[in-house]
C-alpha cells in the first residue's frame, strides 16, 4: 500500500525538476543571446528618422518649456520660503 504522503513529495521533486530544467534552458538561452550581442559588430549608427513627421513639420515647444520653468521656479521659491521659515522657527 503506498504512502500518499510519499506521492505528494514525487510530485513535488518532479515539479522542481522540470522547472530547474526550464530554468536551466532559459538562461543558456539568455547566455547565448548576450553572447552574440557582445561580439556582434557595433556600426554606431542609430536611425533617428520619424518618417510619421515630416521634416519642418515639429511642434512648437515653446509654451511647455515655459509652463515647466514657471512651475520649478514656483517650487524652488516655495522650498526658499520653506527653508526661511525653519531657519526663523529655529532661532526663535
Amino acid at each position: 500500500m503506498p504512502n500518499p504522503s510519499m506521492n505528494i513529495l514525487v510530485d513535488f521533486q518532479e515539479s522542481f525538476a522540470e522547472r530547474n530544467a526550464l530554468h536551466t534552458r532559459v538562461m543558456e538561452q539568455a547566455a547565448h543571446d548576450r553572447n552574440l550581442f557582445a561580439n556582434s559588430p557595433n556600426s554606431g549608427y542609430v536611425d533617428l528618422n520619424f518618417p510619421d513627421v515630416p521634416a519642418g513639420h515639429s511642434v512648437d515647444l515653446s509654451e511647455l518649456i515655459a509652463f515647466y520653468h514657471k512651475k520649478n521656479a514656483d517650487n524652488e521659491a516655495r522650498k526658499v520660503e520653506k527653508l526661511r521659515a525653519r531657519a526663523e522657527n529655529s532661532t526663535k
